[in-house]
């Protein structure tokens, strides 16, 4: 049975949610991001209903919620802290916070 981690982010002018997909050794990644300074709680949730269209699944088949804790800009950490606090208290899911500066090492170093 697969696992589902929603992944939220909005510390930068970059806007994105993303959904992974676990099975298994295998895993695939659904994602959003735009360019969207100020226009992050327009776009964040819409963002999120569309990964979770398009992997054909409802709120209620994730089984975490993860979001971007900074550093990054005060408004936009908020935005995604609250919606990712929402999410996960209302579905009753673990929350995790992630270390923005942490995954763009992460990400450089697998580059």
């Amino acid at each position: 049975m697969p696992s589902y981690l929603l992944a939220l982010d909005a510390s930068s002018s970059e806007c994105s949610a993303a959904l992974i997909r676990a099975e298994g050794e295998a895993r695939e990644c659904l994602a959003r991001c735009e360019h969207t300074p100020r226009a992050h709680t327009q776009r964040l949730l819409p963002m999120v209903d569309e990964v979770l269209g398009e992997a054909g699944i409802t709120p209620a088949d994730l089984d975490a919620i993860a979001y971007g804790h900074g550093p990054g800009s005060f408004t936009g950490l908020r935005i995604a802290a609250g919606a990712a606090q929402g999410l996960a208290f209302g579905l009753d899911r673990p929350l995790v916070g992630v270390s923005t500066l942490e995954a763009l090492a992460l990400q450089a170093h697998r580059r």
